[in-house]
């Protein structure tokens, strides 16, 4: 991209260059987001794609946790006539965050089928990303199940029925539903879910985990399950030192359809080392959760608690977490989306300067997005870290231009401005590499 700046010899000139680079700031404010929370509903296209081709690999029940039960068994006598559990959905706020909200999801069955087999619909109307997603979650049953084995028509609605619904997130939720109806499984009423399914029962990433966390601990859920390539938004919390989701909720991270359902499943029906998980890590959160209770992380017999619960659930990620930390050996660099997404928080101040088209008269903002930055820098990605530091250079560049008396130095503002084009051709310059970095836009497609 080419960008021919205006020479002003005016402060309204000045005006005009930052008109001009509030345009440029609308245009690569997607890509300082660019871990994509915002909404699932972006990625709808692709997830279309996938679905249309699913494939049956018939192996995915072998990486079940150690209980039989998951698998796909007969059906129990006793199949329920309605379940429910907990979907985790966001919704895109103007900031570029995103708000996560936990919906609890009801099944009722409206009856059998008359040319057998399994049949779900939603009981209002959503996007085609879900409808997609849905679609894959009936294909998987039909694998998992016989026809005389799911002959029920399912109907699943939302606890708000009146806002629109789109996305792949709840696709795992459906399929629990589905499974409870069908087998009788008892669900946990506390337990709550995100991720798309692939008809081979694989769990599919998705995106706005940090909402979703947050709308789980909202909702009073005590145990949400989360994929595992979606994951590296928990290894960022440790980074920043953020303990408190791993304390409030006991958070999974989930690969398979059978890992999701054994977490699931009501506490009388689940494991017995699962179960025994659970159990220990709550008395472990009931001490954390005191007054000044972190501390207790650097008691030996709490690390021999959470060796407990990581043994039997490995995929206990909270548990990790707060070990690594009693351990003092907490990962030290954020992940790549992480990157961008601190980058973006840090430069909340200097993007407001330029999405307004003003000079700042309090340099104040510009002076907190510099701090901002240096603060995290060396918590970054190393592959950010160049665009983080012509951020700052730039930060640094438009805060001269509001500390300085445009009318008494009416001769260095060319100068002024030359140093301004020269500092944003930093910034784009940067981002452009990022762009057309393959392995950096490869694993954040990820």
């Amino acid at each position: 991209m080419i960008i021919s700046f205006p020479h002003p010899t005016s402060k309204r000139g000045i005006v005009a260059l930052l008109i001009t680079l509030s345009l440029i700031s609308q245009a690569c404010k997607p890509e300082l987001a660019s871990d994509r929370v915002a909404d699932d509903k972006a990625s709808s296209d692709a997830e279309t794609d996938r679905h249309s081709s699913p494939q049956n690999k018939g192996s995915s029940n072998e990486e079940t946790l150690p209980d039989s039960s998951g698998s796909s068994s007969a059906p129990d006598s006793s199949s329920l006539n309605q379940a429910s559990v907990f979907g985790l959905l966001v919704a895109p706020l103007s900031d570029g965050e995103s708000a996560g909200e936990a919906s609890r999801m009801t099944a009722t069955v409206m009856g059998d089928t008359v040319s057998g087999g399994l049949q779900i619909n939603f009981n209002q109307s959503v996007g085609d990303s879900m409808e997609s997603a849905l679609k894959e979650v009936i294909k998987f049953h039909q694998l998992r199940h016989s026809v005389d084995e799911s002959r029920k028509e399912i109907e699943i609605s939302f606890e708000e029925q009146y806002s629109s619904k789109d996305g792949p997130s709840a696709a795992v939720a459906c399929a629990l539903l589905a499974e409870s109806i069908v087998t009788g499984t008892e669900l946990d009423r506390t337990f709550a879910v995100t991720g798309d399914l692939n008809a081979d029962g694989a769990v599919q990433p998705v995106g706005g985990i940090d909402g979703k966390i947050r709308g789980a601990i909202n909702a009073n859920c005590s145990i949400i399950a989360l994929p595992k390539e979606s994951s590296n938004v928990l290894s960022d919390y440790a980074v920043l030192g953020q303990l408190k989701p791993f304390i409030d909720i006991q958070v999974f991270s989930i690969t398979t359809f059978d890992e999701a359902l054994q977490l699931s499943k009501a506490s009388e029906q689940r494991s017995e080392e699962t179960q025994l998980s659970i159990d220990t890590f709550s008395k472990v959160q009931e001490v954390l959760q005191k007054p000044g209770g972190e501390k207790w992380l650097s008691n030996p017999h709490v690390h021999d608690k959470l060796r407990i619960v990581l043994k039997n659930t490995p995929n206990h990620e909270s548990a990790k977490y707060l070990l690594l930390k009693g351990l003092g050996r907490s990962p030290e660099s954020l992940s790549l989306s992480g990157s961008f997404l601190q980058i973006y928080r840090a430069t909340t101040p200097l993007r407001g300067a330029l999405e307004s088209g003003e000079i700042p008269e309090d340099t104040g903002d510009l002076s907190q997005s510099m701090f901002n930055l240096r603060r995290i820098r060396a918590k970054l990605d190393p592959r950010t870290r160049a665009c983080a530091d012509a951020l700052e250079d730039f930060s640094g560049s438009l805060k001269k231009v509001g500390d300085t008396n445009l009318f008494a130095a009416n001769s260095r503002i060319p100068k002024i401005v030359e140093e301004l084009e020269s500092s944003w051709s930093d910034v784009l310059r940067e981002y452009k590499k990022i762009r057309n970095d393959p392995e950096i836009q490869e694993e954040l497609a990820l």
